[in-house]
């Protein structure tokens, strides 16, 4: 069974998390790769391997598959993250407005 977890970080600190969750599903795609490359050198030519590509195909989607949900939480948070700024951007320029209005007063 799979939650779905929400945690909270710093503005600052988003293009970090996001480049751990990259190593993360880049970790799970090389595992995959290595894997593939395996399988690829042995079959068919030793034999019947069937019950390995069986065994190891499987695992080697799961894997694909956390990749891409990861991947799927970046985009998701990268679209939050430029929401964010554009907004924190948005409140800095309506601040320096109204600063600059109590001035001229």
């Amino acid at each position: 069974m799979k939650v779905k977890l929400q945690y909270t970080v710093d503005l600052e600190e988003i293009p970090n998390e996001v480049r751990r969750l990259i190593d993360l599903a880049e970790e799970k795609i090389t595992k995959v790769m290595t894997t593939m490359s395996e399988l690829s050198g042995e079959f068919p030519s030793s034999g019947n391997k069937t019950g390995v590509l069986l065994e190891k195909v499987p695992l080697m989607r799961e894997d694909m598959y956390h990749a891409d949900m990861i991947l799927s939480d970046c985009m998701s948070i990268m679209s939050s993250y430029d929401l964010a700024l554009a907004q924190k951007i948005s409140d800095e320029i309506t601040l320096e407005g109204q600063e600059g209005e109590a001035h001229e007063e």
